[in-house]
């Protein structure tokens, strides 16, 4: 990756980031907080599962995302935080 790619690629996840707050506060005034979080929930899922299935090796654990142990260990941690709807 040449490093003009690079800087792109690191200045849209600071737009995203950043953007995330302004966004946040004009949909909280005209959804509830368990709405917002769920219709954020429902568009990250699959977003996370593409990439987790991704066979590009900057994206997908070593060993491939179902042989890998960090893979598993990451699915058993997050799955009952998602099934609860609770993150503590």
């Amino acid at each position: 990756m040449d490093h003009r790619r690079a800087y792109l690629l690191l200045a849209l996840v600071i737009v995203f980031w950043a953007g995330n707050y302004p966004l946040g506060k004009l949909a909280l005034a005209e959804l509830g907080p368990l709405t917002l979080t769920g219709a954020r929930t429902l568009l990250a899922v699959p977003l996370l599962l593409l990439v987790g299935a991704s066979p590009h090796p900057c994206l997908a654990p070593s060993g491939g995302p179902t042989t890998s142990p960090s893979w598993s260990s990451a699915s058993a941690v997050s799955s009952p935080t998602l099934l609860s709807g609770t993150s503590a």
